[in-house]
């Protein structure tokens, strides 16, 4: 992913009760502050990441463990035009809109399923990454919301956490399906 700074907390149950008996882990955000060109990204427990060991080498490729795990909700171009789009509404109106996406069902869970990516150009050094797929339908949920209040809709989400990287420790940015049929290496 881009360099991200917009990060929402989270809080988390217990393991062994709530959502995360059956799968889902629990995502209890707070709304970041949004700041313009930047990602709007949900920080995830480490915790939930115990199994990603510090480097894994993948077709002759070391990867490097990620600093710090999140999702990716808004890309910073998606970010800045939300900014943009809640300062015209009224005060009270602005607070609805954002109390209404934090009580979506943040709930989230790993899928095990893992794609080595790439980005090659753009005005931007060679990079790899090993990501990993998770469900979060709230994600396109908020993405469906922002196109409401933007008037324009938004590509569905690939929602996925980045585990590893090469040339870019920030990750390389899979915004949605169609950029990770672009960047994708293969699954492993």
């Amino acid at each position: 992913m881009t360099e991200s700074a917009s990060t929402g907390s989270a809080s988390t149950q217990s393991a062994s009760s709530g959502p995360a008996s059956t799968g889902w882990l629990p995502l209890a955000p707070r709304w970041p502050p949004l700041r313009p060109g930047r990602s709007l990204v949900w920080s995830l427990p480490e915790a939930y990441f115990d199994d990603v060991d510090a480097e894994r080498t993948v077709d002759g490729l070391q990867l490097q463990r990620k600093r710090e795990f999140h999702t990716t909700l808004l890309d910073g171009g998606s970010t800045a035009r939300l900014q943009a789009a809640l300062r015209t509404l009224p005060g009270a109106a602005a607070t609805r809109w954002r109390r209404e996406v934090l009580a979506l069902d943040w709930r989230w869970r790993r899928s095990g399923e893992l794609w080595l990516v790439a980005r090659r150009g753009g005005g931007k050094p060679p990079a790899q990454s090993i990501i990993e797929r998770i469900e979060q339908p709230a994600q396109a949920q908020l993405r469906e919301r922002v196109g409401q209040l933007l008037g324009t809709p938004l590509p569905p989400p690939y929602p996925h956490v980045t585990l590893y990287t090469q040339g870019d420790a920030g990750g390389i940015g899979i915004p949605d399906p169609a950029t990770l049929c672009a960047r994708a290496l293969r699954r492993l």
